[in-house]
């Protein structure tokens, strides 16, 4: 499909000012942003990353659940047995 893009200069937006521009310049935040982005997954340990260690727990958590309901379903004598 053709796309029809209206390209032309009355709707440009008018650019904003030095001083507006300037307001939000944060050198700081820009450099944290990018060596966060730069750096490796794997240097930051996992408990160190609230995100990565719950959804860690969870699932050893809810292997640890599977694992006793399986458990649980063994140790029943089955009803078919004599």
């Amino acid at each position: 499909m053709r796309k029809h893009y209206r390209i032309g200069r009355k709707d440009r937006p008018s650019v904003p000012d030095d001083r507006t521009v300037s307001r939000y310049k944060d050198m700081g935040r820009l450099m944290y942003n990018y060596q966060k982005a730069t750096r490796p997954l794997y240097e930051r340990p996992l408990y160190r990353d609230p995100r990565a260690f719950l959804a860690l727990l969870i699932i050893i958590l809810l292997t640890i659940l599977v694992w006793e309901a399986v458990e649980e379903e063994q140790r029943r004598p089955s009803p078919d047995a004599p």
